[in-house]
């Protein structure tokens, strides 16, 4: 149990052996509750056929591609569905997403057969889209991802456009308020 909690983000190992040791006392129910819910997400977790956000399988596509009142046209690409529900958050973004699960990263072993690339790009060929744009992090893995994909895009008649992250203070989206994160969509920089 301590190995496995050990594998969470932020989760480091005293807390792992913090949690287990609870889960091994607990008499509140707590271990069967979250053994039901974890049952339930393992069942019922799926990806958007079409954007690749985490979705329910009784919600596919998701409820933002199925959503008719969403601007068509602008997709958002993110690097994990953790981003859609932040960007959603800001209230700022009514256009379309596209979740890449990933950047480029030679050194975590995620090339670009491990991203959504060809899905991206077959949306490009079906949709109508004008303006694609790019809500990653400034880091060298992130930019390079936006790079390929500026270079695969190039021929297509699209805007490229990237978050204004100079708003963060070098810090990642992860870590920035929704306010802030909205202000760089809407203040987003062209690219090229």
């Amino acid at each position: 149990m301590i190995s496995v909690l050990n594998r969470l983000p932020g989760i480091g190992r005293r807390t792992s052996e913090r949690i287990a040791f609870m889960l091994a006392n607990d008499k509140k129910g707590t271990v069967k509750l979250l053994s039901d819910t974890l049952k339930k997400l393992d069942e019922n977790i799926i990806f958007c056929e079409i954007c690749g956000v985490i979705t329910d399988k009784n919600n596919n596509p998701c409820l933002i591609c199925s959503d008719p009142s969403r601007m068509n046209g602008v997709i958002c690409v993110v690097e994990t569905s953790e981003e859609v529900y932040k960007i959603e958050s800001s209230k700022s973004f009514n256009g379309r997403y596209h979740v890449l699960t990933g950047k480029i990263s030679p050194l975590s072993g995620c090339g670009v057969n491990d991203l959504r690339i060809n899905e991206l790009i077959k949306r490009i060929n079906s949709e109508n889209i004008n303006e694609i744009i790019f809500a990653l992090d400034e880091d060298i893995e992130s930019m390079a991802t936006i790079n390929y994909l500026a270079e695969q895009l190039a021929d297509y008649k699209i805007k490229l456009t990237r978050i204004n992250s100079n708003l963060f203070n070098e810090y990642s989206i992860e870590y920035v308020n929704t306010d802030l994160l909205g202000e760089a969509l809407i203040k987003r920089i062209p690219i090229k």
